[in-house]
């Protein structure tokens, strides 16, 4: 999902999309507040943007997508608590393990996001009428089958779907 922002990055600024990390500045010479020393690219200095800080930035942004849909299956499972579904997304926010992998570049922020959305199509389909059960269930395999295509340790999926499915 990231290589179509990295090579838009290199068609636009050559020099900012190096994979490789800027220098740590462990000193912090005087007047430098910065954690990262300046790499002597100016090109990439003075956008603020490189391929890391890139694929860091869209891991933020599948972490904030995450939060989001806690937020709605919180919402969807009790609609007139919203103490609760502040609770759910701020619980998770301070998980030091999620906090962690949103600022990280792995595919676990996209199989965070993916669960989410799953568990949101579970709740749905168990609340939902009898005319859109169908879809449901579609909506359910096709979400299932994008976790799978991200991560396989979202397996779980298949017997959980199974489960709701049979409980409707």
């Amino acid at each position: 999902l990231l290589m179509p922002q990295l090579d838009a990055l290199k068609a636009l600024w050559p020099a900012a999309a190096s994979p490789a990390f800027p220098p740590v500045n462990m000193g912090f010479t005087r007047g430098e507040s910065r954690l990262f020393a300046r790499s002597g690219n100016a090109a990439s200095t003075d956008i603020g943007l490189t391929g890391p800080n890139l694929a860091r930035y869209f891991s933020v942004m599948l972490g904030v997508c995450t939060l989001l849909m806690i937020y709605r299956v919180a919402r969807k499972f009790a609609p007139n608590d919203n103490f609760l579904a502040l609770t759910a997304i701020g619980f998770t926010a301070f998980i030091p393990q999620f906090t962690f992998l949103t600022a990280y570049i792995t595919n676990d922020n996209l199989a965070n996001l993916v669960s989410a959305i799953y568990l949101l199509a579970i709740v749905h389909l168990t609340t939902s009428s009898d005319t859109k059960f169908c879809a449901g269930v579609l909506i359910l395999a096709i979400v299932a089958a994008v976790g799978l295509l991200t991560k396989l340790s979202l397996l779980y999926e298949f017997p959980l779907g199974v489960a709701a499915i049979t409980v409707r």
